[in-house]
């Protein structure tokens, strides 16, 4: 998302609820909207074999993306949209959601994309285990803002650097607004309020999702995961 003119800032508020507190804070009784950010990234995509073959660093490996569009935002559209790009990215992973440590999500703080992605997160963690760690959760939206356009790949962005360094990254929202839904209701995830090691079991791969989820009932959904040698 390059430099926002004040024309197109105009035109976004009118479709985007921004917030009036001037703050995101996603998941909580004060999530009144998003706020305006810029910023983008870039990726280059290689075989794996190829890249080895020429020296060149992989970060991370692309396990599965999904694009969901056309359902109608009402009578939980958004949630399904969700879901079903979610599912879709998924779908190679030899247990779904239960092989994910790292859920960067949309969170935008707009309160019907906070609601939905709410029930997908209670979907996708219904009967996780207790053997299975806890799902760690954050969005690179705290920090940058809503860069509209870019925010998917913010996220990607954010994703690759954390399984990449192995450190599971921190979201700016104050202590106090922080994601209580999981503590509530005893779900097995936590809000990163601090960077932190991100400690695997040595037969469990480093993987994390990342979505992306609009008012008009699109969502996207893409899956890393680490590169061992």
């Amino acid at each position: 998302q390059p430099p926002i003119p004040p024309v197109q800032l105009v035109g976004e508020a009118a479709l985007t609820p921004f917030s009036r507190h001037r703050r995101i804070a996603p998941f909580t009784d004060n999530a009144d909207g998003t706020l305006p950010g810029e910023g983008g990234a870039a990726f280059v995509l290689r075989r794996l074999s190829d890249a080895r073959r020429e020296g060149t660093r992989p970060y991370a490996r692309l396990h599965g993306s999904a694009v969901v569009a056309g359902l109608p935002p009402e009578d939980g559209g958004l949630q399904e949209s969700l879901r079903r790009a979610l599912h879709r990215a998924l779908r190679r992973l030899p247990n779904g959601f239960r092989d994910i440590d790292y859920w960067e999500m949309n969170a935008s703080a707009i309160p019907e994309e906070d609601v939905a992605e709410k029930d997908v997160l209670k979907l996708m963690t219904h009967n996780r285990g207790a053997h299975i760690p806890l799902v760690a959760l954050g969005s690179a939206k705290t920090a940058f803002g809503h860069t509209f356009t870019a925010a998917g790949a913010l996220g990607v962005l954010k994703g690759v650097l954390a399984v990449a360094h192995r450190v599971l990254p921190p979201s700016v929202t104050p202590v106090d607004d922080s994601f209580s839904l999981c503590l509530e209701e005893n779900q097995p995830c936590y809000w990163v309020q601090e960077a932190r090691p991100w400690i695997a079991a040595s037969t469990r791969k480093r993987r994390l999702a990342v979505s992306t989820l609009s008012r008009l009932g699109r969502a996207g959904a893409a899956t890393l995961e680490e590169i061992t040698e």
